[in-house]
């Protein structure tokens, strides 16, 4: 449906940013907890043999380090376009051709 028939586009649009937004930090909260518990096996007080040392404990490393760099890039660019997203009073730059 486009938009234009649906009078609850604009609210529906917030609902749908909002969700988004939430979920990128959930998800960057979730990976940060899973990097700090990675590194607790892998410190010398717990030394898990699984992950010190082999190559499937420093995939799992890299796949941490990667998502998190990449869930942060889409949290920095999805909060770029909420936060300058035009208001109802505000307007839109984006023209139609």
């Amino acid at each position: 449906m486009h938009h234009l028939h649906n009078p609850d586009w604009a609210r529906d649009v917030d609902t749908a940013r909002l969700a988004l937004d939430g979920a990128l930090v959930d998800a960057i909260n979730a990976l940060t907890r899973a990097r700090t518990a990675l590194a607790t096996l892998t410190s010398d007080h717990v030394y898990d043999v699984d992950f010190v040392g082999t190559a499937d404990g420093a995939d799992t490393a890299s796949f941490l380090t990667d998502s998190l760099r990449n869930c942060r890039a889409a949290y920095r660019i999805a909060h770029a376009l909420i936060e300058d997203a035009p208001t109802d009073d505000e307007p839109d730059d984006h023209t139609d051709h």
